[in-house]
């Protein structure tokens, strides 16, 4: 496989001392897509926690696999309010004409469907299927949530897209680490789209929870 890194900033925080280890089960349909090694972007003593994304892609013969790992600094309740405005996880760049359905599906705190149309020599058409649900902690003060997407309708031209997004409060709680895995393969795609695709939905997401515009795209 060619590997292919993409802002990867730094080397992974190291904590020192003895840890037990536990099993985290997982509700069924929220479980993470699959590991993930990835470096998390590298901190300071006055900043550990960088509010920065980092990023990597590998091709793969049946599809592309992007890790991503960073920290927005907003408390987790509030990040995960902005991951689940369909916006933020919407194709914008590529489906300006999108649109968002919500959809009851037992079992998840949030659940909907994102149509992408995009226009380009054909027209493309796909439909992304999103849930999110709170894996420990309380509404009020979450501990781990998790979110898992695919594609569920549309153009075969589109054989993949699939991901996992795993948020957890850091420090004091005022900031959330971001863990993503994000499986992908359409024709004429590959890791630079994905990864670019990832990255605009950390920043949408970002703007969101600092009360900015959604980044716009020509």
């Amino acid at each position: 496989m060619n590997a292919v890194r993409i802002a990867l900033i730094g080397a992974a925080l190291l904590a020192s001392g003895c840890f037990g280890t536990e099993v985290t089960e997982f509700p069924d349909g929220l479980e993470p897509l699959g590991e993930n090694d990835l470096a998390a972007p590298a901190g300071t003593a006055e900043q550990p926690f960088p509010e920065e994304y980092a990023l990597e892609g590998t091709d793969g013969s049946r599809f592309d696999v992007i890790l991503g790992r960073g920290y927005i600094h907003a408390p987790i309740a509030q990040v995960w309010a902005a991951y689940r405005n369909p916006a933020v996880g919407a194709d914008r760049r590529t489906s300006p004409e999108w649109t968002s359905t919500a959809v009851e599906m037992s079992g998840y705190d949030d659940s909907y469907v994102i149509h992408h149309i995009a226009h380009d020599i054909v027209t493309v058409e796909w439909d992304v299927t999103w849930r999110h649900g709170l894996v420990s902690g309380t509404a009020e003060a979450p501990e781990l949530v998790s979110m898992r997407w695919q594609k569920t309708d549309g153009s075969t031209l589109i054989s993949i897209i699939e991901g996992s997004i795993l948020l957890r409060p850091v420090g004091d709680g005022s900031i959330t680490e971001v863990e993503l895995v994000y499986h992908a393969s359409a024709a004429g795609s590959g890791t630079d789209t994905y990864v670019r695709y990832m990255n605009d939905v950390y920043n949408d997401a970002v703007a969101v929870v600092h009360d900015q515009p959604l980044p716009t795209f020509e």
